[in-house]
């Protein structure tokens, strides 16, 4: 397609994004206010205990996964120690 004495280039300023917006957006996901700083408050019991159930849960993924790679297999698939 070859462009025409109309054709304009798209805007691509949506692109730019500065780290004071990113922080702002993560925030706004986190479900913090904007303004409000990490250092100010830290986050609560039961956000720390779900942080850390996450974390075991994905250290646990982790290990299985590792496992499983590092196992052993043949023509008919994975072998299993159980």
């Amino acid at each position: 397609m070859e462009a025409g004495p109309s054709y304009k280039e798209d805007d691509e300023s949506w692109l730019e994004v500065s780290p004071d917006d990113v922080d702002a957006l993560l925030a706004e996901r986190s479900g913090r206010s904007a303004g409000m700083e990490s250092s100010e408050t830290g986050p609560t019991v039961e956000e720390m205990t779900e942080g850390d159930e996450r974390g075991q849960a994905l250290s646990d993924l982790a290990k299985k996964v590792e496992s499983f790679v590092g196992g052993k297999g043949n023509v008919d698939g994975a072998t299993f120690a159980e």
